[in-house]
């Protein structure tokens, strides 16, 4: 799997899709405090992804 993240300023986001580039999705979008997702990392053994914020 492959996750990015969209500083979009109305929309920002977490996305994510395969290797391939096929299942497009969004992972997490309810940014309610106007952030900014920047940098991400996977916790494989939670099974959870942590991001840093540009704000």
């Amino acid at each position: 799997a492959l996750f990015w993240t969209d500083w979009d300023a109305t929309f920002p986001r977490i996305e994510g899709a395969s290797m391939s580039g096929k299942r497009r999705h969004v992972v997490f979008k309810d940014m309610d405090s106007g952030a900014w997702p920047n940098g991400l990392t996977l916790d494989h053994m939670e099974s959870r992804i942590v991001w840093t914020d540009a704000r």
